[in-house]
């Protein structure tokens, strides 16, 4: 594994496992989050984005944790992954996951998130991980 995706539903482990597996075999951690997310959680520019995408892509060794599959950065990655390790768990998993992250890291920012983008509480995310 030199190229590795870790991709799934929001809530489902996806950062603490890459973070883990970066831990065991050396490869670097690339969080799309960090990518996409700016101080204030604030979205990037989308171009942007998949300028930044693109090029992180493109190095030799890599564990992604995240989806955002929409632009031609998302399959750019798929292309060039060697392995894909995909979360599939029940959303109430995924809810309680969620919430527990929110429990222990509230105003803090993650390990895995771009400065300026402490957890918070936000219903519509919970919509969207529900949905």
């Amino acid at each position: 594994m030199q190229r590795v995706l870790v991709m799934g539903s929001s809530g489902s482990g996806k950062s603490t496992f890459a973070r883990r597996l970066s831990a065991l075999t050396g490869i670097p951690t690339v969080s799309i989050d960090a990518l996409f997310w700016k101080p204030g959680w604030v979205e990037s520019d989308k171009d942007d984005f998949e300028r930044r995408m693109i090029e992180v892509a493109r190095e030799p060794r890599w564990i992604m944790d995240g989806n955002y599959t929409r632009n031609g950065a998302g399959e750019l990655r798929r292309e060039l992954s060697d392995t894909i390790i995909w979360f599939d768990l029940p959303r109430s998993t995924c809810m309680l996951g969620i919430l527990g992250r929110i429990a222990g890291s509230y105003g803090q920012v993650r390990p895995e998130m771009a400065a300026g983008c402490p957890e918070k509480i936000d219903l519509e995310f919970f919509r969207y991980v529900w949905t």
